[in-house]
């Protein structure tokens, strides 16, 4: 029997089996690496919230000094317009009237506006830790993923399938072994 044809057969499962062990391999070290590249950006961008989280509370409370310090003012500036208003008398007095009045109007609207802005500072202050949970978040689902990917990797070094024969390849081989004439003793076959 000639067996040639069930050993290319054989030949041709092994070497798929060899590339698909390959194949697999090669795609568990993508998914670790793709699995660490993703972490390292998510990482950054979380961060990067943390940053604007922190830059937005500062700028916040910059913005809401500055608007006190604007309203002190004004006030400072009504207090003395006030004074000259109450020293003047006839027309010069409601000029002066006129000009204390809008400096107060002013520094009310600046008032308003700085008393707008300090109630959302506790939400400026409130996004940071905010943030941070999600950075914390995001390193643990990152961490996962890689652990993932790596147990995959490290399975099959334990668990190597290339080592076990496929059914078809046993079944081939079975074949093969049958096709082999075995004679009960030494010598050469004369008549059949």
């Amino acid at each position: 029997f000639d067996s040639a044809d069930l050993k290319k057969q054989a030949e041709e499962l092994k070497t798929k089996a060899q590339n698909d062990s390959k194949n697999a391999h090669a795609a568990n070290e993508k998914k670790l690496s793709d699995a660490k590249k993703a972490k390292e950006d998510n990482i950054k961008k979380a961060q990067d919230e943390i940053e604007n989280a922190k830059n937005k509370r500062d700028q916040a409370y910059t913005d809401y000094n500055n608007l006190v310090d604007e309203y002190k003012a004004l006030i400072g500036e009504a207090d003395r317009a006030y004074d000259e208003m109450a020293a003047a008398s006839g027309d010069y007095a409601a000029a002066k009237k006129s000009k204390w009045e809008s400096i107060l109007e002013k520094a009310n609207k600046i008032g308003n506006d700085a008393d707008e802005l300090h109630a959302k500072l506790q939400g400026f202050e409130d996004a940071i830790p905010a943030a941070k949970a999600a950075y914390e978040e995001t390193v643990k689902k990152a961490d996962a993923e890689i652990k993932k990917a790596q147990d995959a990797l490290d399975a099959e070094k334990k668990n190597p399938s290339s080592a076990e024969p496929s059914k078809e390849l046993k079944d081939i081989q079975d074949k093969i072994d049958r096709c082999v004439v075995k004679a009960p003793k030494d010598g050469v076959v004369s008549q059949v």
